[in-house]
């Protein structure tokens, strides 16, 4: 090989590296500059938020954060799950905070559930992102296909729940079971309020006493109970409604054949129904 040749591929070299150097120093800057986020949520996918949303740097210490993220969840009446996002600013966006209310409803799956929560989380980080150099990353875009399409529910609201479970247990003098079982149904809409719940329960115990493997003694025992809590309310206005309570009750354990106990029912929104 002539030495020209050597000191080409020499040459070329050292460009290359100059060049792949000057690559990653522009990644670390890049990096350096981009929005420092604390995500506090402990039910939250967030393998899947790193990802997928790759323009901001995810830290392990929220006090070191520029914006710290607090996801937090309740259930609806409907049966579905209302989230709430606070977007607290910290360093030079102090005074930046924000806060995002949604609900999804009760058929979301985890990957619907975790998509939505990633595209709220990226929409309340907007204000801050437009103070970074990844501002030039961001774009506008708005679905308008579903403007006009009235949504159609099936069920008219309501929403079922059926569960049950029981547990048994017992050796040679003694046994014991027990099972519980209920149905819940609901309609919750800004006009009326309907809550139906239906529950019963049952034991059984069975006593065995035995000298020389002779039975000598013997007692069964059996318990039942049925409990229905009812309520009605109508709205009026905004935030008022007015209804009844009414509850049915059984019991083998609390010698009652039948009680029935009807309420009024008075109740305040703080919010509007709507």
């Amino acid at each position: 090989m002539n030495k020209p040749f050597i000191i080409f591929i020499f040459f070329v070299f050292q460009i290359f590296q100059l060049y792949a150097q000057e690559a990653n120093d522009t990644i670390s800057l890049s990096r350096e500059k981009a929005l420092n986020i604390y995500i506090d949520c402990d039910y939250c996918d967030q393998s899947y938020f790193k990802e997928n949303f790759t323009i901001v740097n995810y830290v392990r210490d929220r006090k070191v954060a520029d914006v710290h993220i607090i996801i937090s969840e309740m259930e609806t009446g409907s049966g579905g799950t209302e989230y709430m996002i606070q977007f607290t600013g910290q360093k030079k966006f102090q005074r930046l905070n924000d806060t995002l209310v949604f609900s999804l409803p009760a058929d979301y799956t985890d990957d619907e559930e975790r998509k939505e929560q990633l595209k709220h989380i990226q929409l309340g980080l907007v204000p801050y992102i437009m103070k970074t150099p990844f501002a030039n990353n961001l774009n506008l875009s708005i679905n308008n296909e579903n403007e006009n399409i009235e949504e159609k529910d099936i069920w008219k609201n309501w929403v079922f729940e059926v569960y049950g479970y029981g547990f048994a247990n017992g050796e040679k003098s003694y046994k014991y079971f027990n099972i519980n079982s209920g149905v819940s149904v609901q309609k919750v809409t800004s006009d009326i309020k309907i809550e139906i719940n239906l529950r019963s329960r049952y034991n059984e115990s069975r006593y065995r006493l035995y000298e020389d493997d002779s039975l000598v003694y013997s007692i069964d025992t059996y318990q039942r109970s049925y409990y229905s809590s009812n309520l009605f309310t109508k709205s009026i206005g905004e935030h008022w409604g007015a209804g009844g309570f009414l509850y049915l009750k059984n019991s083998t354990y609390g010698n009652m054949d039948f009680k029935m106990t009807l309420k009024p029912a008075i109740e305040y929104n703080l919010f509007k129904y709507s």
